[in-house]
Parts: C-alpha cells; structure tokens; sequence
C-alpha cells in the first residue's frame, strides 16, 4: 500500500479546482473562438496546419493543457510518495490501547487466514493460533503503531476490571514491546466477563497521571473486542460523556465474524486442546453502535475474517498533525513529465501531427550546411 502527502495540501486542494474551472472555461471561449474562424475564413491550408481540424482534436489539446497545470499545481504543492502511513507529529499523541481478554477473544475465527506469530512454534496441528485477540495484535502492530512514533503508547487489558499493563511511552519497542507480545493473552485482567467502562476509566487514569493539565496533546482510545458487554450501561454512558468532556477520541475495532463458533480450551503446558468453553459467540455489534451514539467522536472499524489491513489515519483524525517532509520527493518526475507533455502539445497535441514541421525545424541546420557546401564547390 503506498500513501500520499503534500508539503502545502492546501495550495493542492485550492489550486486543483481553480485550475479545471478555469482551463475548461478556456477551452469553451477558445473552441468557440476556432468556430466562429473558420466560418469565416473557410479551412484554408495554413488554419488547419496550425490549428486541430475539428472537435475531437480541440478536446484532446485542451485535455493535455489542463493537464499540464494540474501537474505544475501538484508539483508546487510538494507531493511525497511513501510506502507507510503518513506520521503524526512528535509527542502530539497519546494513545491507549485497550485489549478485551475476555474468554471469547480466544476463538479462532482468523485460524484459516492468520500463521502463528513469530517465534511461535507449532508442534501439533491443535496448537492455538488465528485467535481474535492474536489478530487484534497485528492489527495494533501493523497499521496503527507504524504511524505512532515518537508519540506515546500505553497497554490495558480488560475483563471484569481494566489493568494498567504498561505506562505511556515512547519507546514502542522495549518494554511495551515485550509486554505486547507476550502478556497479552486472554485472562491478562483481574475478573471474568468484559465490561469496558473499567478499561475506558483506566486508560482515563492513565492520561490524567501522565500529563494531567497538558492540553497539547490529542488522546486516542483504542478499544479491541468482538462485543461482548457484561457491564451496566448506565456507568458505561457517564464514562463516555467524561470521554466527551476531555475531548478523547475512540476508535473501537470489531474482532470476529457473524458465524456462531464455540471457543476451545488449551492446555497451557502440552498446548493440546482439552474442551471447549460452554456455549458460542460471534461478534456482537450493539454495543459498539451504542457508544458511537453517545461518545462525540467515536470511529467503528470492522475487522472480520479474511481482513489484511484496517485502515485508518491517526494525524488526519487529530486534525493535521502531520510529520512534514523537509523535501518532495515527487517534485522533480512531475516536473519531467510537464516537460514531455509540453513538448507532446507541441507538435501535436491537439491531433494534428506536426510532425513533417518538427523534423524540418530540426534539420534546418543540416539543409543549410548542406547546401552552402554545394554553392562552394
């Protein structure tokens, strides 16, 4: 997946439209123009050597005209070209992670998409893995935390109460790391069930202990669960209407699919399986469309089986905290290529090839030494 910024997006966003309304209007004034000559003069040889011969010609010279500009406002806006997300500023974030580690997140709805995490082995074919709370990992992982550096991270695992695993951080690949990869696991959080007011007001907790009275920063909640709920939605409502009042966003990510699976049990030492959990789950979505309704600026994203990439923009949600390139990287290829469209309207760009013209223009020089060679013999 590759993105795409600008150094100045707003001279790209203004300056694109302008420069169609204008170059459209342009080409109707001047297409009606080439009518009214020709009208009146008739096609005589010369207007139609250096002029398109009909309407068709017209458009594809105006086409690359408008397109010549749209590229010299593209390339004045400093476009880069990158294979990761765009970065939100240095220390502009501050975002927990919230993980359900409820019994159900070990269902393995991911199973028949998912390998085993690195440095896992396998050693039978009833090892655990394609799990939701795995998923929820690599999603952590690979889409959001790459758009996080130099910004600060926490981990809080939740069931019947939330547990501050590891403090907000910068550094994404010590500790926290370690922590991520190896404590995360369903049971990781002191009771049974999952309810999400406990784990909101821990990560609440954690953003008043860090920096308390620091209005700089844009907090995030990032919220992992298949649905389940077992808490009273009354504490969980004024818990979000405190989300409200200190401008925290919530992004909640559904894990699971529509299907009913039951959700095996392992032993934690031959890691073969031994049961099942009684009864079945699949992903619940009522209450996530609960706390979008009452949360002010909360994002639902679904992450069912079969999902590579869940996509969403952490700098653009926080309002432009974009990590701003010193150079484009794009600049000088887009400036090549106006060149080569010049010079493709120019001896034929509006249909009419221009070409016998071009070669003459070019071998003018060779005519001339040619022929005063002859006259001095």
């Amino acid at each position: 997946m590759h993105y795409i910024s600008f150094m100045d997006p707003l001279l790209f966003w203004i300056g694109a439209p302008t420069v169609l309304l204008l170059g459209c209007a342009m080409a109707w004034y001047n297409t009606k123009g080439v009518e009214q000559a020709r009208k009146f003069y008739g096609t005589e040889a010369l207007l139609d050597l250096f002029s398109p011969r009909n309407f068709v010609q017209m458009r594809a010279l105006w086409a690359q005209w408008i397109l010549f500009f749209l590229v010299i406002v593209a390339a004045a806006a400093g476009p880069n070209a990158s294979s990761t997300p765009t970065l939100a500023r240095a220390g502009a974030l501050q975002v927990e992670a919230i993980y359900d580690v409820s019994n159900s997140m070990n269902a393995e709805d991911y199973r028949a998409y998912d390998k085993p995490a690195p440095g896992d082995s396998m050693p039978t074919a009833m090892y655990q893995w394609g799990t939701r709370i795995e998923h929820a990992k690599r999603i952590m992982n690979s889409d959001f935390m790459p758009q996080l550096k130099d910004n600060e991270v926490g981990l809080i695992t939740m069931e019947g109460s939330g547990y501050n695993m590891w403090d907000l951080t910068r550094d994404h690949s010590g500790a926290l790391a370690y922590m991520h990869r190896k404590f995360v696991k369903v049971g990781a959080a002191p009771g049974g069930g999952s309810d999400y007011t406990s784990g909101i007001k821990a990560a609440l907790d954690e953003f008043n202990l860090i920096s308390p009275k620091d209005d700089s920063k844009v907090r995030f909640i990032v919220l992992f669960s298949d649905g389940g709920f077992t808490g009273d939605r009354a504490e969980l409502d004024k818990i979000l209407e405190e989300c409200n009042k200190r401008n925290v966003r919530i992004v909640l990510v559904g894990l699971g699919g529509s299907a009913q699976l039951t959700v095996p049990k392992y032993d934690p030492t031959t890691q073969q399986r031994n049961g099942a959990f009684n009864g079945t789950t699949a992903y619940e979505p009522g209450i996530y469309e609960h706390i979008q309704s009452v949360a002010k600026d909360a994002t639902i994203l679904m992450a069912p089986p079969g999902t590579d990439h869940v996509s969403f923009n952490f700098p653009a949600k926080a309002g432009g905290l974009y990590a701003i390139p010193t150079k484009s990287n794009m600049y000088p290829w887009l400036l090549i290529f106006d060149m080569l469209l010049l010079v493709s309207i120019t001896i034929g760009g509006g249909g009419l090839p221009k070409w016998r013209l071009a070669v003459a223009f070019f071998l003018e020089p060779y005519i001339w030494l040619k022929d005063k060679l002859k006259r001095s013999k």
